[in-house]
C-alpha cells in the first residue's frame, strides 16, 4: 500500500495537447467506472502559488496511482523526468509505427515500463484501445485487497492517527463508489448536489460518510476539529470501509 495517507485516486495523463484532447473525449469517461480512479492532466494541477508549480507537478507524478505517458512528439515532459519521479506505475503509450528519427526510436526502446501501442485509426480506440489501456491501468494500480485495507486502517487506529484515518477511509470509499455506481462517482462536500445519490448508495452508512466529508473539508482547510469528534468519525468510517470491502472487522476497545 502507498505510504501517503490519502490512498492514490488519480490517474495522471501526460501527452501532447492534440492527443490529450482525444484522451479526454474518448477515454476519460471510462476511467472512473473501469478503474475507480479519477483522470487528470498536468493542466489540472494548479497550486495556489505559481512558484510551487514544479513541486506540485513532481508530487502529482510521484503520488498518482498510475501515470499514462503518451510517447509522442509534443509531449510536455521528457520520459526521463517521469522516471526520475517514480520507479514504477508508468504506462507508456507508443505511437503507431511511422517515420521517426532513430534517436527517438532508441529513446523509446530504452524504457522498461508497461507499453501499449496506440491505434493508427480512431476506430481502434473504441474497438480495442480503451479496454486494453484500462486493463493495463488496473494491472499497474489494482484496487487494494481487503487484507491490505485492514492492515493499513489498523495501523492508523493503533497510532491514533485519526486525521489520516479519515482521509484514507474516504479515499477508499470514493474509489469503490466510482466503480460501483457512476452517478454518485465524484467526490462531494457537505453542500454539494451529489448528496442525494450518495445517501441512496450508502444507505444506513450515509450519515457517517457525509459527516466524514465535512471533517475532511475542515482538516484540509486547516480548520480545527474537536479531537473527540474526529476520533468518533474516523473509527466509524473505518467500520464502514471494512464492511464495504469485506475486510476483517475492527477489534473493539
Amino acid at each position: 500500500m502507498p505510504d501517503h495517507p490519502i490512498f492514490p485516486q488519480l490517474a495522471l495523463f501526460i501527452a501532447s495537447r492534440p492527443l490529450l484532447a482525444l484522451y479526454q473525449q474518448f477515454f476519460f469517461p471510462s476511467v472512473p467506472l473501469g478503474t475507480g480512479l479519477l483522470p487528470v492532466t498536468l493542466e489540472d494541477i494548479r497550486p495556489t502559488r505559481p512558484e510551487n508549480a514544479r513541486m506540485a507537478i513532481e508530487i502529482a507524478i510521484s503520488r498518482a496511482a498510475v501515470v499514462v505517458y503518451d510517447f509522442n512528439r509534443g509531449v510536455p515532459l521528457p520520459l526521463e523526468y517521469i522516471n526520475a519521479q517514480r520507479a514504477e506505475g508508468v504506462i507508456v503509450v507508443d505511437a503507431p509505427p511511422r517515420r521517426q528519427s532513430s534517436s527517438w526510436t532508441h529513446q523509446a526502446s530504452q524504457t522498461n515500463q508497461r507499453r501499449i501501442e496506440r491505434p493508427k485509426e480512431m476506430a481502434g480506440w473504441s474497438e480495442s484501445f480503451v479496454d486494453m489501456l484500462l486493463g493495463r491501468m488496473n494491472e499497474s494500480a489494482p484496487p487494494p485487497t481487503s487484507a491490505q485495507i485492514a492492515v493499513e486502517l489498523t495501523r492508523y487506529e493503533a497510532q491514533k492517527d485519526y486525521r489520516n484515518l479519515v482521509l484514507a477511509a474516504l479515499a477508499l470509499l470514493e474509489r469503490k463508489m466510482r466503480m460501483d455506481d457512476p452517478p454518485t462517482a465524484s467526490p462531494t462536500n457537505p453542500s454539494g448536489g451529489v448528496l442525494t445519490g450518495v445517501s441512496a448508495y450508502l444507505g444506513d452508512d450515509s450519515h457517517t460518510v457525509i459527516e466524514g466529508f465535512a471533517h475532511r473539508h475542515d482538516l484540509l482547510e486547516g480548520v480545527p476539529v474537536e479531537a473527540s469528534l474526529l476520533e468518533t468519525s474516523a473509527l466509524a468510517l473505518s467500520d464502514v470501509v471494512r464492511k464495504r470491502y469485506g475486510a476483517p472487522l475492527r477489534e473493539p476497545g
